[in-house]
């Protein structure tokens, strides 16, 4: 069953590979001819089940005898991010193969364990070796999950770190994470307490290198990286007002939406007052942007697509920028060596 080199025709196991996926979900008793199929199919030394590899016997549930299945898969990582848009180490995600409206289950096991990932400090070669290199560390922030195979699965957030909550806050923040037969990631979120809403992609941002790349191509979607954010639980008061360029005066009447970092929303349609303010509460530390959508009379605008300010919130207090046409993505810091 196993002769021949891999993608040919004569290997069978190659020619069968679509099946062994597929046959994850399913919950019948494996006959003998399809054990020993595949049981034959890759010798142990290529696989991560380890001792549970020879463990199913032909009449076995599927679920005790999962690992005569398919073991090869996909890498595909992602960087967990502060609300600066620096890398952050230590938050832990989970793969499940399922999930109902109001919780997950049926873990995504691989070698009898469930499938996790951490997010890496950038030092511990042993623990986040770097896939190009295993002499060095994966770059601080990347979360990698290895030889996954190519379906759907279902990704939470199981571990926050020390001092940071969720993204949004959420508690049942769901991520839908697509494995393509050609290795492609793609990475989508809504909340599990919201049913009905749909899958919104999750943010992402042009990797390190494609920002110092000289040409000037339009970049490619595979220069692009998935960021998922933490949320610090250090904030500060901030009152944020529109006051006129010219002599400061106070503007009423404009009206703006807040977002964070990775463009969730804080605040939609604050209305500026007669003493000029639209926002007065506790901001958590990070970037934010204010989208200027109404005018007060007489200011200049940006026709339909409103200004721009980029705000930055930490110990030091509360910093707005020039207004912009567009919003302009802090570029994330190198982590300290």
């Amino acid at each position: 069953w196993a002769e021949g080199e891999d993608n040919t025709a004569s290997n069978h196991y190659y020619m069968l590979k679509q099946f062994a996926v597929l046959a994850d979900s399913f919950t019948g008793e494996v006959t003998s001819a399809t054990y020993h199929a595949f049981r034959n199919a890759r010798a142990d030394a290529d696989t991560d089940c380890g001792g549970d590899y020879l463990t199913g016997q032909p009449g076995d549930n599927i679920r005790a005898t999962r690992c005569i299945y398919w073991t090869g898969g996909y890498d595909f990582s992602f960087l967990k991010v502060d609300s600066f848009g620096d890398p952050l180490a230590g938050a832990t995600f989970a793969l499940y193969t399922a999930y109902t409206s109001v919780d997950v289950n049926t873990p995504y096991v691989k070698g009898g364990v469930p499938v996790t990932a951490v997010s890496s400090d950038g030092t511990d070669v042993n623990q986040f070796p770097d896939p190009e290199d295993s002499t060095k560390a994966q770059a601080k922030g990347t979360v990698l999950f290895s030889k996954v195979a190519p379906k759907v699965y279902y990704m939470v957030e199981t571990k926050v770190p020390t001092g940071f909550v969720k993204d949004e806050g959420a508690a049942s923040m769901i991520y839908q994470v697509t494995i393509g037969q050609d290795g492609s990631a793609k990475i989508e979120r809504k909340k599990l307490s919201d049913p009905e809403a749909s899958y919104v992609d999750a943010f992402k941002v042009l990797t390190k290198e494609a920002r110092e790349a000289t040409d000037m191509e339009p970049a490619q979607e595979a220069e692009y990286q998935y960021q998922l954010m933490n949320v610090p639980v250090s904030s500060r008061k901030a009152i944020l007002k529109k006051i006129a360029e010219i002599d400061q005066q106070p503007l009423e009447n404009a009206k703006f939406d807040i977002l964070r970092y990775d463009h969730t929303v804080v605040a939609e349609d604050q209305t500026s007052s007669g003493n000029g303010a639209f926002w007065i509460g506790n901001l958590p530390f990070g970037y934010y942007y204010l989208h200027e959508k109404a005018y007060p009379a007489g200011v200049k605008e940006n026709g339909t697509d409103g200004w721009w300010y980029t705000v930055r919130v930490d110990e030091n207090g509360v910093t707005v920028s020039e207004q912009q046409k567009e919003p302009t993505i802090p570029v994330a810091t190198e982590p300290e060596p």
